[in-house]
């Protein structure tokens, strides 16, 4: 929740002055890399579940070196 809205903004004016083109880079390399996933056949997957099990064995083990 955010409690002090001017500070949101200042946040949210620097984070974007800082990340700009890095910014634009990512987003350019997430949609090659979605394009490749496409002409490989791998995405979209066949269900939106898939994988779903080794996600969760991923954020147990992260979960529990964590702390």
């Amino acid at each position: 929740m955010i409690r002090n809205l001017e500070i949101w903004k200042s946040f949210e004016i620097e984070f974007l002055k800082n990340s700009g083109e890095d910014l634009q880079q990512k987003l350019s390399l997430l949609e090659d890399m979605v394009e490749y996933a496409r002409q490989v056949g791998v995405w979209p997957p066949e269900s939106p579940l898939d994988g779903l099990e080794v996600d969760f064995k991923i954020a147990r083990v992260l979960n529990t070196n964590a702390g």
